[in-house]
């Protein structure tokens, strides 16, 4: 029974030595392409070591440094996590702090990242760097909140801006409401045009009609002297002016003719009669 034992204890010994040769075999060949700037080599030796001893710390650790470098934050953040998980003493914990933040900083995500090196300057109060990133995460967070500032004051200002816009619309369909929704009232209506021209017209052929009626107040009466009176009954060009005739003067006219005609047709028979007078002898029977 006691040799049994003692077999057993040498056994598992001997496959703890070898677990922690393989572990500490991985972690030293990642840190060598790491030094090397192999990020990828250096993942793949890093997950040997953590798969050897899951309970590693510097596994973990060093495997978020190698998925930082490679850009791939998720995956990074993730085995960091682990990590703290896995971290024995607080200086432990606030390397891996310190990393998160650097973390959510390259992701732009800065009050986490804020966050994360707050937690870290609690478990080591000395660390400058991290109080250093501490403050630039804080700055570049400033700054963000100011251009979302920013941002929002230019689309309020905007909102605001179509809504004046838009009352001042309605204002102006409320006051001409015969033009809501016409597409032509920024056009030049040909039929206000036509009626503006009529208009004009209009009013020229009033000018005319009242400097007419000027012209015949100054023209001569009946009983001015006789120079002016016969200039009165030529045209400018000197060529008599018609006449206009009344009804009652047409007619006597028109009798007058009729009278005449007929005083000529009675001569015109009598001279008929002289000529057909009978020859001296001759019986008229």
């Amino acid at each position: 029974m006691i040799r049994r034992s003692l077999l057993l204890a040498i056994g598992l010994l001997s496959t703890l030595h070898v677990l922690a040769q393989a572990y500490n075999s991985g972690i030293r060949d990642g840190n060598k392409a790491f030094e090397n700037k192999a990020f990828d080599e250096a993942e793949v030796n890093y997950k040997k070591a953590t798969t050897t001893n899951p309970e590693g710390f510097e596994g973990w650790f060093n495997l978020g440094d190698a998925l930082y470098k490679q850009e791939r934050y998720d995956e990074a953040i993730d085995a960091f996590e682990k990590g703290l998980n896995t971290a024995k003493t607080d200086a432990e914990k606030a390397r891996v702090l310190h990393n998160v933040g650097n973390v959510y900083s390259a992701k732009k995500e800065y009050q986490k990242a804020a966050e994360a090196y707050k937690q870290a300057l609690r478990l080591n109060p000395n660390d400058d760097e991290t109080r250093y990133n501490l403050a630039k995460a804080l700055r570049e967070l400033k700054k963000e909140q100011q251009q979302q500032q920013n941002q929002q004051d230019k689309d309020q200002k905007q909102d605001q801006k179509k809504d004046q816009d838009k009352q001042q619309q309605d204002q102006k369909q409320q006051q001409n409401p015969e033009k809501k929704d016409d597409p032509k009232t920024d056009q030049n209506d040909p039929m206000d045009e036509q009626g503006e021209n009529d208009d004009a017209k209009k009013n020229e052929d009033q000018k005319s009609d009242q400097q007419k009626d000027q012209n015949q107040d100054q023209q001569p009466q009946d009983g001015d002297n006789e120079s002016k009176g016969e200039q009165s009954d030529q045209n400018k060009d000197g060529q008599p002016k018609e006449q206009k005739m009344s009804k009652q003067e047409m007619e006597q006219l028109l009798e007058a003719i009729a009278n005449a005609e007929k005083q000529t047709r009675a001569k015109l028979d009598k001279k008929k009669k002289v000529k057909v007078k009978t020859k001296p002898g001759v019986k008229d029977w």
